[in-house]
């Protein structure tokens, strides 16, 4: 609608300064004579319709008055021969011009109506009516070319809004697609700006669990090692550094093996632990000065093994109590 209201505009101020400029350069270089005094009419009329355009806006009205007088300007030209009999040849830019500043339909209802204002001419010329200026030959084949050209120019009007049709549904398909797409990223950059807020949260309270369970264990006055499924020693509390002499932090089952060698086999009691799924518990052991009592007590997880329920060891919790004092005064 746009475009059609700049051609329209457009189309309007051209025919007003060229019917203006023509009326004025025959007036000067020939004679006053009929044509000069259409043209100034028709300028005058472009005129008044650009201005009634630019005033209302409303296109429908300002098409219809120029296109009425184009008509009109034409029927003077098929009547009168225009210059020399050139005024014919003036049709042969409506087709182009008609598709351009209306829709395919009102354009051919218009090429219609110059095509009948041509016939009628033609019969009312062979029945001696009237007499035009132009033969009937040229009237005749002046109607084919019309025709032809006016299907070239609607074939060439279709192909163009056919065009930018596809090219607005095919924008209008990316538009929805970017949007969908923008819609899914937000959806998931959503997700995940939760999920990561969930695992932060998530972490910390980890971090704030195995804080509390570290002073808890280290608040034992036992010693309390923790192994893992595999074997290797994963946590230990302060009391085993009082009890073995050694870094709770940097202790290895291979450390805790080589203390207690001669007197336990670490690793065989937590073996036997595990396949056994039962606590072990041994009195009366005797690590240098000290006497110690230990325990061995596996760390069951249920779980699903094979379709059926089962436990699973994860773990071995170690418990090292030094009962020297009780040892004592019991003698």
């Amino acid at each position: 609608l746009a475009r059609r209201r700049w051609i329209l505009s457009l189309s309007l101020a051209v025919a007003a300064i060229s019917a203006a400029l023509y009326a004025l350069g025959f007036l000067l270089l020939f004679r006053p004579d009929l044509i000069v005094f259409v043209d100034i009419l028709f300028a005058a009329a472009a005129l008044l319709i650009y201005c009634y355009l630019e005033l209302t806006d409303d296109i429908p009205i300002a098409r219809t008055l120029l296109l009425l007088s184009v008509t009109g300007l034409f029927t003077f030209f098929l009547l009168t021969g225009g210059v020399d009999q050139t005024g014919i040849y003036w049709f042969y830019a409506f087709p182009l011009w008609i598709f351009v500043i209306t829709n395919r339909r009102e354009g051919w209802v218009w090429i219609a109506i110059l095509l009948l204002l041509v016939a009628t001419g033609y019969v009312l010329n062979s029945v001696g009516m009237t007499e035009l200026p132009y033969p009937s030959v040229a009237l005749r084949q002046f109607f084919v070319n019309m025709l032809i050209m006016s299907g070239l120019s609607y074939a060439v009007e279709w192909f163009r809004e056919r065009t930018e049709q596809e090219s607005v549904q095919a924008k209008m398909d990316i538009e929805r697609q970017i949007a969908v797409r923008t819609k899914e990223l937000r959806e998931k950059t959503t997700a995940l700006d939760r999920t990561s807020w969930a695992v932060e949260r998530g972490y910390m309270q980890i971090h704030e669990e195995k804080a509390k369970l570290m002073a808890s264990i280290n608040s034992l006055e036992v010693g309390l090692l923790i192994a893992d499924g595999k074997g290797g020693i994963i946590a230990a509390n302060e009391a085993v550094r009082h009890l073995l002499g050694t870094d709770p932090w940097t202790l290895t089952m291979a450390d805790l093996q080589r203390k207690f060698t001669g007197v336990l086999d670490i690793r065989e009691l937590v073996n036997q632990c595990a396949e056994s799924k039962t606590p072990v518990r041994l009195e009366d052991i005797r690590f240098g000065n000290t006497i110690l009592r230990a325990s061995f007590s596996p760390i069951l997880v249920k779980g699903m093994h094979q379709g059926k329920e089962s436990e699973q060891i994860v773990g071995t919790v170690i418990l090292l109590e030094d009962v020297t004092e009780g040892k004592l005064m019991e003698r």
